[in-house]
């Protein structure tokens, strides 16, 4: 038989430790419990993570109508050309310029593609031509998270350029020079960069590049005193005019009379008034464009010289308020029309007695090659590239920059003498021919991609 006191130090070790024990037990059961739950989501977030890591940063292809299957006349002797554009919102000169260029690339056997921004007005035109193209998510990053930015653009250039054996990344806006430059050094490529714009940026972020193509005489002295100044060692800088779409206004024919156009697309009656018009996006920004510059010329031909006449403005816009009440302000309302974006360019250029651009700041103005085309005369700024285009009162007419005084005179002599203005067209049209159709501007590139290849041979051997 247990004695009393062992019976009575066993139920207090009872009562003391096995509680205890039991505590200890559920702990590390619990403890078990949240270890694994935590371990579990750790590892769920970042295999999310890794997923959207890699959905982000890769490229996503878009085959058009183009297949698997090689082109025919796809040269691999020649340059593999990755063409790159991060433009978002609007589908303007530059875009018009790069469109035409792979085009041109394609259809003359080289091994090209191109990269652009997802949704951007670009991929809907590639859409809309049924032409192959990569697009990215990168820019989304631009605004918030610029490190993840420049990490997902770079992966998105590397993994493009090692399927594509690209040679030569080809860069148009300086959104994505930086980061096109860090990847042409890490793979040995070179790179070309197209300055479509006349304003000054960071040139620095041109540093590396094998060779710059500028739109104009002026963008091309200004890239050249820079290199010089700041040491940027660009081995070669060259003016291109840039491209235009030919084929659209060569294949434009109609039957249509003028105010019948007009009517049937945008139910407007003429009333045997002149027409003018305007091709050119409208930005928030009053600086580049300039819009009201031709409000205020035309508001002076109606109200003190009597001369009236219709302006047609074509193009996307941001805001379209300002220049409605600015039209409400100079009682010109009835000769204003805002026709917005269109795709009817060459039947309204052929519709028009002249054209006007009252830009600026134009690098180039590629629409003034476009009413060459149609044999219409145009009106643009000095100092800007419409005096790479223009020959005054020879192809066409310059007025002062930002002077409206000026432009009104000007707009006023093609009103005052139409026939004079189809001579200046009918002139415009073979300048142009001349100098700014795409086959001699592509001849330009090929010589250019060209000197790149021989250059890098000598830098390597």
């Amino acid at each position: 038989m247990v004695p009393y006191f062992i019976r009575e130090a066993r139920a207090q070790s009872q009562q003391t430790i096995f509680p205890v024990a039991k505590f200890i037990q559920t702990l590390s059961e619990e403890s078990g419990y949240r270890m694994f739950s935590l371990f579990l989501t750790i590892s769920l977030t970042l295999s999310v993570v890794a997923i959207l890591w890699r959905w982000l940063s890769n490229p996503t292809y878009h085959p058009g109508e183009k297949t698997a299957a090689p082109s025919p006349t796809m040269n691999e002797n020649k340059q593999h050309i990755l063409l790159v554009c991060l433009s978002g919102k609007w589908f303007g000169g530059g875009e018009t310029h790069l469109v035409t260029l792979y085009k041109m690339l394609l259809s003359h056997g080289y091994h090209a593609t191109i990269l652009v921004e997802h949704g951007s007005q670009l991929q809907r035109h590639l859409e809309d031509v049924a032409l192959p193209f990569y697009t990215t998510l990168a820019k989304y990053f631009a605004k918030n998270f610029r490190p993840l930015y420049h990490r997902v653009f770079i992966k998105c250039l590397r993994i493009i350029c090692t399927k594509e054996r690209i040679n030569i990344i080809h860069c148009n806006t300086t959104i994505e020079l930086a980061d096109a430059v860090k990847t042409a050094k890490q793979l040995s490529i070179n790179i070309i960069y197209t300055r479509h714009v006349v304003e000054t940026f960071l040139t620095k972020k041109m540093r590396g590049v094998s060779a710059v193509i500028a739109v104009s005489p002026a963008v091309t002295s200004y890239i050249e005193s820079e290199n010089q100044c700041n040491n940027l060692g660009i081995p070669i800088i060259r003016y291109i005019p840039p491209f235009f779409n030919a084929e659209k206004f060569l294949a434009f024919s109609t039957q249509q009379t003028r105010d019948d156009f007009f009517k049937k697309n945008f139910t407007i009656n003429l009333h045997g008034l002149p027409v003018i018009c305007t091709i050119a996006n409208f930005y928030q920004s009053q600086t580049h464009k300039t819009h009201h510059l031709v409000f205020y010329a035309l508001s002076k031909l109606i109200h003190r010289h009597h001369k009236q006449a219709h302006l047609m403005l074509a193009g996307n816009y941001d805001v379209i308020d300002p220049y409605i009440n600015l039209a409400k302000q100079l009682a010109i309302e009835p000769y204003i029309h805002f026709l917005g974006f269109t795709r009817v360019i060459p039947a309204l250029l052929y519709h028009s007695d002249f054209h006007v651009l009252p830009s600026s700041q134009e690098a180039f103005g590629l629409v003034h090659v476009e009413a060459a085309i149609m044999k219409k005369p145009s009106i643009g700024a000095t100092n800007t590239g419409a005096e790479t285009i223009i020959h005054h009162e020879k192809t066409g007419l310059l007025f002062k920059n930002n002077d409206s005084n000026d432009l009104a005179y000007q707009m006023e002599r093609l009103i005052e003498n139409p026939s004079w203005g189809k001579e200046l067209g009918q002139n415009a049209y073979q300048r142009m021919v001349q100098n700014f159709v795409p086959e001699i501007t592509f001849a330009r590139h090929v010589t250019l991609y060209q000197e790149i290849a021989s250059h890098a041979q000598q830098k390597y051997f």
